[in-house]
């Protein structure tokens, strides 16, 4: 039996290095090849649920609406208090479209009451807001109230008052009372 040399049984350092290279490249190949490098898809969503069946039309004369639920509902167009709750619905619409026509017509009058004290006060600006209360045959009942005043001229306001009361208003559209609510702004802001 022969001896060996101690240094012939160990692995050649550039085999070594061949080896462990080779072997890395097989590790990363293998490793992409697996689809480690990216993540998996997504899922895709859940199918959608299937629509309720359709309901049928609701009967003629009917307007359909949404309950609570979100279920179509249909309600009675004939029905006479649905009929009357329009119509006061349309009736106030008028009435608030010929209370905008008044003040327009009357706009120039009342500016005319703030233009006299800026006059004498440049610096005189602010709002008004107006409230009224309009009685059955169009009179105004009592004064008119200034509800809120960043203007604080008691000369303009005597005015303003006087051409409000003056004023014809349209018959309250309900038979009883109407109350108006109206902004007047004066000077730049």
């Amino acid at each position: 039996m022969t001896l060996r040399d101690p240094m012939s049984l160990r692995a050649h350092p550039i085999r070594t290095t061949r080896a462990a290279t080779l072997s890395a490249a097989l590790l990363v190949g293998l490793l992409l090849a697996t689809g480690c490098a990216s993540p998996p898809p997504p899922k895709p969503p859940p199918a959608p649920a299937p629509e309720p069946a359709a309901d049928p039309d609701p009967p003629i004369g009917t307007t359909p609406t949404k309950s609570s639920r979100g279920q179509i509902v249909a309600v009675d167009t004939n029905d006479a208090s649905y009929q009357k709750g329009e119509a006061l619905e349309r009736a106030a619409q008028r009435y608030g479209e010929e209370v905008e026509e008044l003040f327009a017509q009357n706009q120039a009058a009342i500016n005319q009451c703030y233009l006299k004290e800026l006059k004498k006060n440049p610096s005189l600006g602010g709002q008004i807001i107006v409230q009224l209360l309009v009685l059955p045959g169009g009179k105004l009942e009592g004064e008119p109230v200034f509800a809120s005043n960043t203007l604080n001229n008691a000369k303009v306001e005597r005015c303003i008052a006087g051409i409000l009361t003056q004023m014809s208003y349209p018959e309250p559209y309900n038979d009883e009372y109407a109350e108006i609510e109206r902004l007047l702004r004066f000077g730049a802001f």
